[in-house]
């Protein structure tokens, strides 16, 4: 693991640059140093074509404070869906995210879920009307940062009254 953090070149300069420590030592140190590059790295975005420097720029990412419907508590399994499913899949007793709170996901409340999460959306939106009608827990509008963390996780904890959403599992 440490190892793929280093280059061959890293690998190839070892003897003219581990001055005062063992060899050992300087490839972990370096490796240590190459994998905070990568990690800074990952959180950055960038637009898919970049052909000037301008197009290139520095926006910060606001971490979202999303709009909890109802105060009731759930702890269900998730299922993601991106809108672009061929089937639809089994959503019985599980908790649905969904990128955006718009009506074509309308169909969700066929079924009878535990909650729903959204990426996108306001406390006026399609979706939270929905929900409020159903009396459905939900977090709306939950913002990127919140909804690609819980996204990696199994199970959810969704607590409307609390404000609180708990990825659980891994």
């Amino acid at each position: 693991e440490e190892i793929s953090y280093l280059t061959i070149q890293d690998i190839f300069d070892v003897a003219i640059t581990a001055q005062g420590r063992t060899l050992e030592q300087h490839l972990r140190d370096l490796s240590r140093t190459r994998e905070e590059e990568h990690l800074i790295t990952m959180h950055l975005r960038l637009p898919y074509l970049i052909v000037t420097p301008q197009d290139v720029a520095i926006v910060p990412q606001v971490i979202n404070r999303p709009n909890f419907i109802t105060r009731k508590a759930v702890q269900a399994p998730i299922i993601w869906l991106d809108g672009h499913e061929t089937q639809v899949p089994n959503i019985t007793d599980k908790i649905v995210l969904i990128p955006s709170a718009d009506p074509g996901f309308d169909w969700i409340f066929s079924y009878p879920i535990k909650g729903l999460v959204t990426k996108f959306g306001g406390s006026n939106s399609h979706m939270a009307i929905r929900c409020a009608e159903f009396g459905l827990p939900a977090a709306i509008g939950c913002g990127e940062q919140i909804f690609e963390k819980i996204k990696q996780h199994p199970l959810l904890e969704l607590n409307c009254g609390e404000e609180r959403i708990l990825p659980l599992g891994h």
